[in-house]
């Protein structure tokens, strides 16, 4: 059963990951509303999930991508990161968000890379 003592802990990983999302991919990363259960959903802006997944894994960060589990097309809705917290704890989500923040900025990147070959293909 879930005692008061594995609630507190919980809250304080949600707490630790808001905070990490906030300090270190605040513009890039939209935490949605996690009020119960094991992972939170981020929404990104500006940036495949796809690649910021291969950046983040490159990085020794695990996550999924939320396109992942659509199907069809990806859409805005479906651009983000399922984030698991349950089995982190709290004082490692800040070096995890700052690892997190550098695989979104070399995925943007990859992506304006990826767009500007496109371009110069289709000349």
């Amino acid at each position: 059963a879930h005692g008061e003592r594995d609630i507190v802990e919980d809250a304080a990983r949600l707490e630790a990951l808001a905070h990490g999302v906030a300090r270190h991919c605040q513009g890039a990363l939209r935490l949605r509303t996690v009020t119960t259960g094991l992972h939170a959903v981020a929404d990104l802006e500006d940036v495949d999930d796809g690649l910021v997944f291969r950046e983040a894994m490159a990085r020794g960060v695990e996550l999924m991508p939320l396109s992942a589990y659509c199907c069809g097309a990806p859409t805005p809705a479906t651009n983000g990161l399922v984030l698991g917290f349950a089995a982190v704890r709290p004082e490692m989500f800040d070096a995890a968000f700052e690892r997190l923040a550098a695989a979104i900025e070399a995925a943007r990147r990859a992506g304006r890379a990826r767009a500007i070959g496109r371009r110069r293909s289709a000349s």
